[in-house]
């Protein structure tokens, strides 16, 4: 049935109940189920009654990556969370209930806002070489990414070796695996059938990887009969393979 004004105004007092927390008795709280995202995840926290608080102090109230309501005396934390109130209380009694919900809005350290949580360098010292016709891995050049939160991984590969082989048209190639899917390829071309050193770089963006433990390497093969060389040590020239794994915030 419309509602039908015929001067003045008319206000309305709503209040979005997800993740509210409310007073109860002297010195406990409920608070209500809410669904949030943090760090890229997903999650639903199913509420919880009967919440006691902490007397003679201020008591911070938030949801970790988790799904855990997490209290605590001290302030808020510094690594990601959702605020959902801060609880004021003395004399044996819930003073205050404070709302802190931006609906809702993760809080996020320095570290995790679209900056670099951390960089591996892996830089082949010794010399290498392949006649290899299908994918191998190149030795030294594996890593091992433990990601904590979830987030985006950057691989960039910088490469100056030699392609020889009788074919002067034949094409060396390197590709980035991560947990052995590949991600990203470059190619080398020779020119003739010498020893000769050519240069490449490549990359690859790996979306939104969830916490756990990854292994990156960087594989390589010859594309016909001959040889690919990567000679850090005795090689002409400035030969080398470096790969740096970058882990942003997402």
């Amino acid at each position: 049935m419309p509602i039908v004004i015929g001067s003045g105004d008319l206000t309305f007092n709503m209040q979005m109940s997800d993740g509210m927390v409310k007073a109860t008795n002297d010195l406990q709280v409920i608070v209500y189920p809410c669904p949030y995202e943090i760090d890229g995840n997903k999650i639903t926290f199913g509420g919880a009654s009967d919440v006691s608080v902490t007397d003679a102090a201020t008591n911070y109230l938030y949801l970790n990556i988790n799904g855990t309501l997490i209290i605590n005396t001290t302030g808020w934390p510094s690594t990601s969370h959702i605020r959902l109130a801060r609880v004021v209380c003395s004399s044996g009694m819930i003073q205050q209930v404070v709302n802190e919900r931006s609906f809702l809005f993760a809080y996020t350290s320095a570290s995790q806002q679209n900056l670099l949580r951390q960089r591996l360098n892996v830089v082949l010292g010794t010399d290498q070489s392949t006649t290899a016709q299908s994918w191998v891995d190149i030795p030294g050049m594996t890593s091992q990414l433990t990601i904590t939160t979830g987030g985006i991984v950057y691989v960039t590969v910088w490469y100056a070796g030699a392609v020889s082989a009788t074919n002067a048209t034949a094409v060396g190639a390197l590709r980035i695996m991560v947990n052995d899917v590949e991600r990203g390829q470059g190619k080398l071309r020779s020119y003739n059938a010498d020893e000769v050193s050519w240069s490449c770089g490549f990359g690859a963006r790996v979306a939104e990887l969830a916490a756990g433990m990854y292994t990156v390497k960087l594989q390589w093969k010859h594309g016909t009969t001959g040889t690919m060389y990567i000679k850090p040590v005795t090689g002409v020239g400035d030969q080398h393979c470096k790969m740096v794994i970058d882990e942003m915030g997402n």
